[in-house]
């Protein structure tokens, strides 16, 4: 710098001192215009800070209010939830000492019956011995065993035989029959009652 100082132009001096002052001058309303926009953001930093703690500060006191009003919803639950439990208990109880005194009843009717299921099984095979259907019943099982029984003596008689002629049928009318009374012409009847002997 010194060797231009002495080797260059007043002029060319001029211009660069001209320009350093400027630039100098530039540079200090900067650096002044920096430290009066540093104040103000630190003024809306402040202000942004207080508005900031005044919105949290209220927040946190409605969240506080929020959460007292929960937490009474939530005795006010538990405490219903108690009451049901017991409720639940108590009924619980009840349904099953009704079930187990209708069960002990039933277990009793049980018990009788089957005990008297042998004299109730002996009475009913008596009575339908008594009634005219058991008797009807074996007439018929009766005839009907004696016409295959002869019908089976018969075949038989003639495989054993097969060169004797047997004459004689079985349902024809004969005349030592002629003697006993009897209509010729009987209706059919499919009653129950048994024939009279």
């Amino acid at each position: 710098m010194a060797h231009e100082l002495y080797t260059s132009s007043s002029e060319v001096l001029l211009g660069k001192s001209a320009k350093s002052l400027l630039w100098g001058q530039y540079y200090a309303m900067a650096l002044m215009d920096n430290v009066r926009d540093a104040g103000r953001v630190e003024e809306i930093r402040v202000r942004a800070a207080l508005e900031a703690v005044v919105t949290a500060e209220q927040r946190a006191s409605d969240l506080e209010v929020e959460a007292t009003h929960l937490r009474s919803e939530l005795k006010a639950a538990k405490e219903q939830n108690d009451g049901l439990q017991v409720h639940l208990k108590v009924t619980r109880a009840e349904k099953l000492n009704e079930t187990c005194v209708e069960a002990q009843a039933a277990s009793e009717t049980l018990a009788e019956e089957i005990r008297q299921c042998p004299e109730k099984d002996r009475k009913l095979i008596e009575d339908y011995k008594k009634s005219q259907g058991f008797e009807l019943g074996l007439t018929r099982t009766g005839q009907v065993t004696y016409e295959y029984g002869y019908r089976i003596a018969l075949a038989r008689f003639r495989a054993r035989y097969p060169d004797l002629d047997v004459a004689e049928d079985p349902f024809a009318s004969f005349p030592e029959d002629l003697g006993v009374d009897m209509p010729e012409d009987v209706p059919f009847d499919d009653s129950i009652d048994a024939p009279r002997k």
